[in-house]
């Protein structure tokens, strides 16, 4: 600790190994004579400091939550209007206030499927030619084919599919 002429019985200090030769994060104590010694009136008193920038430091990398994806947007064709259809319905589920993902990477529908469990998405809507489409729970495994107006309300519901 720093200036430990003017401190009186107690005092701490808490360091990090993280830190290298700066090791202090914080630190305190009594300092009963100090008022005194800027010819004060005796006044006891005690404090403490920490620096936020060396607890940030010493905590490290912190690690990021998942993210939560309520929709992730299949598409079976690779025809413009299904695509644009599959755009709208992840616009839409956004406007809703639903994290939604979209397909981008041309995978094949099975690649999708994989890549929607594997970011753990609640829900797959399968957008098919027209306004065909299938919504899946991704916990329960039930599939129902449903309108692409009815994708969200069913989401926002949270009811079973059926």
């Amino acid at each position: 600790m720093r200036g430990l002429d003017y401190y009186t019985r107690t005092l701490f200090e808490f360091t990090s190994e993280a830190l290298g030769a700066q090791s202090g994060v914080a630190g305190g104590g009594r300092y009963d004579r100090l008022i005194e010694q800027l010819d004060g009136q005796p006044t006891p008193a005690c404090g403490w400091a920490a620096g936020v920038e060396r607890m940030l430091l010493a905590a490290g990398p912190l690690p990021r939550p998942p993210e939560i994806v309520d929709l992730f947007v299949a598409h079976a064709d690779k025809v413009p209007a299904v695509t644009r259809t599959a755009f709208e319905l992840a616009h839409s589920a956004r406007h809703a206030g639903l994290a939604a993902q979209l397909e981008l990477a041309g995978r094949s529908l099975k690649g999708q499927l994989k890549h929607a469990d594997r970011i753990g998405a609640r829900y797959v809507a399968i957008v098919g030619e027209g306004t065909n489409t299938s919504l899946k729970d991704m916990q329960s495994g039930e599939q129902s084919d449903t309108h692409v107006k009815n994708v969200i309300p069913t989401i926002l519901r949270g009811s079973r599919l059926s």
